[in-house]
């Protein structure tokens, strides 16, 4: 009964709203018939500037390809579509915000020579892409980071639990997807029971990714708790590409030496509490370490850029005795993308990673939505010999 109160009434905000909206456009057009010639022309102008735009932009073939045919196929109504839906750069408020604050934990991502070193001498072939990484994104590479996989998000879960229970200092938690249920209470439940001891505590949620899952309240309820709260770009039911700027990390940090990260949200059917589209399956992976540092100042970084009450990063870089103590052969580089600048470097290094193949690439995905560019990849691997195999 609480789920479908709390469904409702977004339902019906939204659909109130968009109604309003549709109206108001509807007695626009019928106020402009007089004129209607007038502005097919302009908008047909509109259009062939959008084209030229487009052909000028550096973006993606296939994603310019499908825009300009729509335009071509409606050139009355195709540019104005492309102006409302087409622009995938955030807001200027959110640029700004996100490229500030950033830029102000650079000087704290500093890049250990001797780590670059010893990567060129252990592992040569990895050393380019790792040099691409930190120039352009600046996530630098860490040694003494312990790392365990998770095949499953019940196993991960435990951990988690255990992780929460042992903070002194600070929890840090960002997740695209949040849902009341087993898997929630179990977390909010140590949570509280933190924040009660001291323990700062700090949780991000993408609005529009746990829509109809929370209460309309449950930020204010989990500030009443202790429990510092930010949803991430709340949804407004306007006609705007900037609504599908989403957050879709999944990041828990916990005293600056423990981070978990992966493909798992709260919910319960990633731990197979309830069944949904059968068994779930998706992985994780912990990290103890110095590698721990990126995902605390990722998270930093999102917090700050959208509230007032600041997180002091130097207070939350984690104790170097305790991030030395995870001693372990081999390297990290956890980095964050960004819609902000024009650089695909999720897809990039995907494509570095496939052209350095030698013997297989197995891919395990429930989305296999791939552009040109990571299309020929995979068919050059497989052409070279690689043993290529995707289970989607």
């Amino acid at each position: 009964m609480q789920f479908l109160k709390k469904i409702n009434y977004r339902i019906t905000l939204i659909t109130i709203i968009i109604l309003f909206q549709l109206y108001w456009g509807t007695l626009f057009l019928l106020r402009i018939v007089d004129y209607a010639e007038w502005f097919s022309t302009a908008l047909s102008v509109i259009s062939i500037v959008v084209v030229l735009f487009m052909n000028m932009k550096e973006e993606n073939a296939s994603y310019k390809i499908g825009w300009i045919i729509l335009i071509m196929a409606l050139p009355v109504f195709g540019g104005l579509f492309y102006l409302l839906f087409g622009n995938k750069r955030p807001s200027r408020f959110m640029r700004r915000r996100l490229i500030d604050e950033h830029r102000a934990l650079v000087p704290l991502l500093t890049q250990q020579e001797s780590y670059m070193k010893a990567m060129e001498e252990k592992h040569p072939r990895h050393l380019g892409t790792a040099k691409y990484v930190c120039r352009e994104n600046d996530y630098p590479v860490y040694g003494n980071t312990q790392v365990k996989y998770y095949p499953l998000g019940e196993a991960q879960y435990i951990d988690m639990l255990e992780a929460l229970e042992k903070a002194e200092k600070f929890i840090f938690m960002e997740y695209f997807k949040v849902e009341e249920g087993r898997m929630w209470q179990g977390i909010l439940d140590i949570l509280v029971r933190k924040a009660k001891e001291g323990v700062e505590v700090c949780f991000i949620y993408d609005d529009v990714g746990s829509m109809f899952l929370l209460p309309k309240d449950f930020q204010k309820k989990l500030e009443v708790l202790g429990i510092r709260c930010m949803a991430f770009n709340p949804f407004r039911p306007l006609l705007s590409v900037v609504m599908n700027h989403r957050n879709h990390r999944k990041i828990l940090v916990v005293d600056g030496h423990t981070a978990f990260t992966g493909g798992i949200n709260i919910a319960d059917e990633y731990i197979n509490e309830k069944e949904r589209f059968g068994h779930w399956k998706d992985t994780g992976i912990r990290l103890q370490g110095e590698g721990v540092l990126s995902f605390t100042l990722m998270f930093v970084s999102m917090w700050n850029a959208f509230r007032k009450d600041r997180i002091d990063p130097m207070l939350h870089l984690g104790e170097q005795s305790v991030l030395k103590s995870f001693q372990q052969e081999g390297f990290v580089q956890p980095f964050s993308d960004t819609p902000l600048d024009q650089e695909p470097l999720g897809e990039n290094i995907y494509i570095e990673i496939l052209s350095q193949a030698k013997d297989y690439v197995y891919i395990f995905t429930p989305y296999l939505i791939i552009d040109n560019e990571l299309q020929s990849a995979l068919c050059l691997a497989a052409k070279r010999g690689v043993d290529v195999r995707i289970v989607t």
